[in-house]
């Protein structure tokens, strides 16, 4: 068992297994053991409070979303792994390079996955119309 938060700020004990999805989709958010409350409101202001004001909601936004630079902070890694959906658990002690590898090698998988369902909708799509044809030529031959 774990302490996390959500929204309200309620923190609750929540088994792993059963909390790793909701922290994935920023539902919950993982408290350190023993944690003050400062430390609780820092945690919940990083993963549900608002930006302050428009301009920096924005400014923030493109650079969430925009991969850094090879060279750019952990931080910013640790940033853009976060709003690929990697768990901070899953950036805890890792260097900057790593978490770069970790990044190139989420996005490769995910790369691939759409590829792979690309290739499976471009054969259901020819194998229909491979049966169409060979349907039309069946009877063809009948008719003769």
């Amino acid at each position: 068992m774990s302490p996390y938060i959500g929204q309200s700020k309620v923190l609750m004990d929540l088994d792993e297994t059963v909390a790793s999805s909701l922290v994935a989709n920023r539902t919950l958010a993982k408290v350190p053991k023993g944690a003050s409350a400062a430390t609780i409101d820092k945690i919940w202001d990083r993963h549900f409070g608002e930006p302050e004001d428009d301009e920096a909601d924005g400014a923030d936004e493109s650079s969430q979303l925009e991969k850094p630079r090879g060279n750019d902070s952990r931080q910013k890694w640790a940033d853009y792994a976060i709003n690929i959906g990697i768990s901070e658990d899953s950036l805890a002690g890792k260097k900057q390079g790593e978490i770069r590898e970790l990044v190139d090698a989420v996005m490769a998988n995910v790369s691939e996955k759409l590829e792979q369902k690309q290739a499976g909708s471009d054969e259901t799509e020819g194998s229909t119309g491979d049966g169409d044809s060979a349907q039309g030529d069946h009877g063809g031959t009948e008719n003769q």
